[in-house]
This record gives C-alpha cells, structure tokens and sequence, in this order.
C-alpha cells in the first residue's frame, strides 16, 4: 500500500528509511524537481532503472552534508583541489552537482568511468535522511524522454513503482533540476544549466561553457 509521509523528525527517516533498505523506491518534493530516491546500492540502481525504463546512465548522489560528499571524492586525483573545495563551501547547500573523481570505497554501481555527480541538497529533510541511511541516488520521476515533472502532483507514482510519497506539500519549489558542472579536468566545465545560475557559479571559478 503507498504510504503518505510527512518530511520531518526522526520518525520520518526511520519509516523512509525502512523502504529504502528494502530495495524499494520513494517520490519525494526536494529543493528542485520531485524526485525517485534510492539506496546508493547496486540494487537501488537496479530499482530505478526499472523504475526509469533505462540502464547504463549513472545517477547522481545526495549527501547529507558536506563532510559525507567530501569522503565520497577521491582528492588525490582532483586537478584544482582548491576551485573545489570553494565550490563546494560557498555552493552547498544547493542545486549545484559536481563531477569529481570517485572515492575507490564507493560501490562501483554509484560511480561511472571512476567519477561520481554528488551535491547537498538545500533541503532540511533530504539531508537528514542522507545522514541516517548513507548517500543516496536520486533522479527525475519521469521516464526516458519524457517530460521532466514540477511537481507531485504530475508524476504517476504507479509507473514509477514506488512505495511512498514523502513531501513537505504540492507547491512548486522549482522547475529545474540541479546545475550540473564536471570537476574532473584542469579547468571546470558546463553539463548542464539548471537551478543553480551560472552566473554565480563563475564568480566562485572559471567555467567553461563550450564543448
């Protein structure tokens, strides 16, 4: 039966928390787009791919704070450790995610090519669930080109096969999912425009924009 939860408290990491440790899925309001969260496991993956209708297309993470995405990068194969970690202190929380070389104690089913796309999310409930059961994966809650939802209320939570809706309420927080930039060479680069303005973002450091 779906179950309806309330973000908040410990009441609500522990009954998410339940769901997630059992392989299964949960749609959830977050700090951009509503998304389909799962364990960072390999049969969390497995779930959302089927969930998702794809596979071999990574999913980025969800730390629930900055020290958790800290252990998660591999600093000794980071090209400009100090453009990162000025990213990473003045842009999280936030709709920001970074491209960085992949801790070698991460599963491999959270990584590609040996780099993981990890961000905090500037969402209190989000964060907190991080922090009691480990990173997350987290995605759109749409399928393969399909439209990406704004709010709840658009996803079918049927197709998606999830087993609990958690939310703050129905109102948009915002119609983009999370900027994305690759950190993974000398100079940082573009992937994706979304929530986070650039605009900010080059204020902090370089970015290049082009192919």
């Amino acid at each position: 039966m779906l179950q309806f939860i309330h973000w908040g408290g410990t009441e609500c990491a522990d009954k998410v928390g339940a769901i997630l440790h059992a392989d299964r899925l949960i749609l959830c309001t977050t700090d951009t787009v509503p998304g389909l969260l799962a364990l960072a496991t390999a049969a969390g993956r497995r779930a959302l791919d089927q969930a998702k209708a794809r596979s071999g297309k990574p999913y980025l993470l969800l730390a629930g704070s900055g020290q958790q995405a800290h252990d998660a990068i591999d600093w000794s194969r980071v090209a400009d450790r100090d453009a990162l970690k000025r990213l990473i202190d003045q842009c999280w929380p936030g709709p920001l995610t970074l491209i960085v070389p992949a801790h070698p104690a991460l599963p491999d089913a959270a990584t590609q090519n040996g780099t993981v796309a990890i961000r905090v999310p500037d969402h209190e409930g989000l964060r907190g669930l991080a922090q009691h059961v480990g990173l997350l994966f987290s995605t759109s809650a749409n399928r393969e080109g399909e439209q990406t939802p704004c709010r709840i209320a658009e996803v079918d939570e049927q197709i998606m096969g999830v087993d609990a809706i958690v939310s703050d309420d129905d109102a948009v927080i915002c119609s983009k999912p999370s900027t994305i930039i690759d950190c993974t060479g000398e100079k940082f680069r573009l992937i994706r425009v979304g929530a986070y303005p650039i605009e900010d973002i080059v204020k902090i450091v370089p970015i290049s924009t082009g192919q």
